[in-house]
């Protein structure tokens, strides 16, 4: 009899209704890791760029071949002729060397934070025994087995990001609502190509560490040794991404807890935020320490702000790099506040100021195209918190007339498929990481052939 009981309850009607939302749940997170191991290997082997650790990616992974292959945080390494030569087959443009680090003594300094290098270490030394096991020479730290951890390491991350976030939309909408809420941030903007493409920026790891900050001031478990936890990955954050300060905000959640003195409170929570994040940069720290002589080192050196000058018309907006020009969906998804801002005041007011600081931010910095770009690539550092707030936004269209609901879902469609073209175009060279203009623009839509046949099909309806 307690069988059949249990039988039934597992099969009533509630659960049968849930099960697709599952099922679909279930099978997004493990799709988009997949999806992006297959846009790796569809790049690479296809030839449309090579390796996955370069550029920027260079210089935020070189601490980690500069520490455990040639034990050289000097990186004096790098002048060496024969690594030259051994690497050269992996960089074969002239320039390579330089991304990243400026010229110190006999050797270098990397501008860029150590960060990311340690959320790449568990994949890093499964690429270092990998290539071990496959080579009996000496080891450069560049060889294939390791390009395939950086690949393997940013698509993690993201998955786990992606895993945070479920986790937290499922304690306040419908597992479905959150599926459809991931999927549409996934296919509308940036993120996925600095998953796969840029893996190796620092990107990824920014939006996997936000994700964590906020499933820690989400928890329903408000106990001061969060703050710690909090401290500890604040400052992981801002070691992959000094503008990742703008997540401190979220600390306004977690500085109190109802029922307790509020000042002793405060006092032990901000110590063991403090405690936290001076842990998470002692490694920095140190580096600095040896390398320059000062535990505090501004390493970007020229490159800076402009904070009473922010261009902050070109960088929402401009065709070159504009976050809301490229990925409108950043804009809807800001929108959304308005509904989280319902039943999650505090929460989406700290959401808008993060958002408001990383756009600001930047705008004002020196470089605000930040080069090669797939839009504002900044950005994706506070999607988590827009997530969150779409969640919300899409528990509400659930409840939307059925045309409204039907014009909202053709419009994700065509958000998804216009930022899915436009990053293929990116991948694979037909549009440029930097300079565009509207005619290039225009030139990539008009080699599509569907837009070439709307296009003629409108001149025909409506000749001049």
């Amino acid at each position: 009899m307690n069988g059949e009981r249990t039988i039934l309850k597992i099969f009533n009607r509630t659960t049968l209704t849930r099960l697709p939302a599952l099922v679909a749940s279930n099978s997004l997170l493990p799709g988009c890791f997949l999806a992006v191991l297959l846009i790796d290997i569809y790049i690479y082997r296809k030839g449309y760029n090579w390796p996955p650790i370069r550029s920027d990616g260079f210089g935020y992974y070189v601490y980690l071949p500069a520490i455990f292959i040639h034990h050289d945080i000097f990186f004096t390494f790098l002048n060496d002729q024969a690594f030259i030569e051994q690497v050269r087959g992996y960089y074969p443009f002239a320039d390579w060397i330089w991304t990243g680090l400026t010229v110190q003594g006999d050797g270098f300094v990397d501008k860029y934070p150590i960060g990311t290098a340690i959320m790449q270490l568990p994949f890093f030394l499964a690429g270092w025994t990998a290539a071990r096991l496959g080579s009996s020479g000496s080891l450069s730290g560049f060889e294939f087995p390791f390009q395939v951890a950086s690949c393997i390491s940013a698509a993690f991350y993201f998955f786990a990001a992606l895993c945070i976030l479920f986790r937290i939309l499922t304690a306040r909408i419908a597992p479905s609502t959150a599926t459809l809420c991931l999927l549409f941030a996934v296919t509308t903007t940036n993120v996925l190509l600095y998953a796969s493409y840029d893996g190796s920026s620092s990107h990824i790891y920014s939006f996997f560490l936000v994700s964590a900050l906020c499933a820690v001031v989400a928890s329903s478990n408000k106990s001061i040794g969060r703050a710690f936890t909090f401290g500890l990955l604040l400052g992981l954050a801002v070691m992959v991404r000094p503008t990742n300060i703008v997540a401190a905000l979220l600390f306004a959640k977690l500085a109190t807890y109802p029922g307790r003195p509020l000042l002793i409170e405060l006092t032990a929570r901000v110590t063991l935020l403090i405690l936290g994040f001076v842990l998470a940069a002692l490694p920095q720290v140190l580096i600095w320490l040896v390398t320059t002589g000062s535990p505090f080192y501004y390493s970007y050196r020229s490159e800076g702000f402009d904070f009473l000058h922010p261009h902050v018309l070109s960088y929402l907006f401009s065709v070159r790099k504009g976050v809301f020009f490229w990925h409108p969906a950043f804009l809807l998804m800001i929108c959304a506040l308005v509904p989280h801002y319902q039943k999650f005041r505090l929460e989406a007011s700290l959401f808008l100021a993060m958002i408001a600081l990383n756009l600001y931010l930047g705008s004002a910095w020196i470089s605000w195209f930040l080069g090669g770009s797939f839009g504002a690539r900044q950005t994706v550092d506070v999607l988590p918190v827009m997530v969150i707030s779409t969640g919300s936004a899409f528990a509400v269209l659930e409840t939307a007339l059925p045309s409204f609901l039907a014009l909202s879902r053709v419009v994700a469609i065509g958000l998804g498929l216009m930022n899915l073209g436009q990053m293929y175009g990116y991948m694979v060279n037909e549009i440029p990481s930097d300079g565009m203009t509207w005619d290039k623009y225009k030139s990539f839509w008009n080699q599509i052939p569907l837009v070439r046949a709307i296009e003629h099909s409108t001149r025909a309806a409506f000749p001049k």
